[in-house]
């Protein structure tokens, strides 16, 4: 889900010793198990962001992990959409909300949501119509749900909890 401006800022970002660290690191053999990569499509017309989410001084970051049954994760997305549409009209705590499909594994998909706090998520956005309606249909065919909180240090995204 990173975007980049161009090619130099790509450039310069895999240049960072840090990255180049990590690269040799994930190469080098040394992993006892290796991690799990995922090659991300952003759904087309899953995602807005607010003005706030660049400024704001301590966001609560969250990555959601979803998996399906086989074809679940196309039947769930009319669900997806109207959990979208309230987020973006009607949730202005939501700073930052994007879908993603898993291209290797068209039965998995992605959040990355970003919100004022935590307890906004919990208050406005989990109990919000749209979001229990999604839930629910999806009780039958979800087989796996992964929660990721996040948090900005030094530029990068680290796991909070």
């Amino acid at each position: 889900m990173s975007r980049y401006a161009d090619q130099a800022a790509l450039t310069h970002h895999m240049g960072q010793p840090y990255v180049q660290k990590l690269l040799e690191w994930t190469q080098s053999g040394t992993l006892a198990n290796a991690p799990e990569v995922s090659a991300l499509d952003q759904l087309e017309g899953f995602e807005f962001a607010r003005s706030e989410v660049s400024t704001h001084p301590d966001p609560l970051l969250v990555f959601t992990e979803l998996e399906y049954k086989p074809g679940g994760a196309e039947t769930i997305l009319p669900y997806w959409r109207a959990v979208f549409e309230k987020t973006q009209n009607d949730e202005p705590g939501a700073l930052l909300w994007q879908l993603a499909k898993n291209t290797n594994n068209p039965d998995k998909l992605f959040v990355l949501h970003v919100y004022e706090s935590r307890d906004y998520l919990m208050t406005v956005h989990a109990s919000s119509k749209e979001l229990k309606e999604c839930q629910s249909f999806g009780e039958n065919i979800q087989t796996g749900m992964k929660l990721r909180f996040l948090k900005i240090q030094g530029g990068f995204l680290y796991k909070s909890e």
